[in-house]
């Protein structure tokens, strides 16, 4: 079998340990949250990277959708968060 033709870029997250999970689309980026590091993060096409903490310490954010330019995220704490960049 041979490899899979394409390129791959990998994208450097600023924060260590950020374990990055859970990632959507939409018209402009990337976004995913780190359960490590309590934080959502976005990443354009260019390779910029923007993170935005969760202000609830320990929240473990896990899944997130980004319907009508509004990002929600479901958190470990039993509760749902919306962020609005």
């Amino acid at each position: 079998m041979s490899p899979p033709e394409g390129a791959v870029t990998h994208f450097a997250l600023p924060t260590e340990k950020a374990a990055p999970v859970g990632i959507t689309a939409d018209d402009q980026a990337v976004w995913f949250v780190e359960i490590g590091a309590g934080q959502v993060g976005r990443v354009t096409p260019d390779g910029e990277v923007t993170e935005f903490p969760l202000p609830t310490a320990g929240s473990e954010p896990h899944g997130l959708a980004v319907p009508d330019d509004e990002v929600w995220v479901a958190l470990e704490t039993g509760k749902v968060a919306t962020l609005r960049p």
